[in-house]
């Protein structure tokens, strides 16, 4: 099974979700328990690949405009803009 390294970058995606729906309502969204998302978010467990990827299609659908703000701040100031989660796996997975 691919896993997500405990990261700051799902720590703090973890954080946000779970400031927007709570604890129970984000678990329940993931299908997992709530200690278990705590241990995600608390750096002490490892997040699975596809519960990541859940992660990331729940927090576009509570505020969609962030890909696109993203892509704007990257486009203008000679910095590429944030990669998907999608394009990271790979790139991450062909090494």
């Amino acid at each position: 099974m691919n896993r997500i390294a405990a990261n700051p970058m799902v720590m703090r995606a973890l954080g946000l979700a779970e400031e927007k729906l709570g604890l129970q309502q984000l678990s329940q969204r993931l299908s997992t328990p709530g200690v278990t998302v705590q241990a995600w978010r608390d750096g002490h467990a490892v997040m699975p690949q596809h519960r990541f990827l859940r992660l990331v299609d729940l927090l576009t659908a509570l505020d969609p405009d962030w890909a696109a703000e993203d892509n704007l701040r990257g486009a203008g100031d000679g910095e590429q803009g944030h990669l998907s989660a999608d394009a990271h796996i790979r790139d991450e997975h062909r090494r």
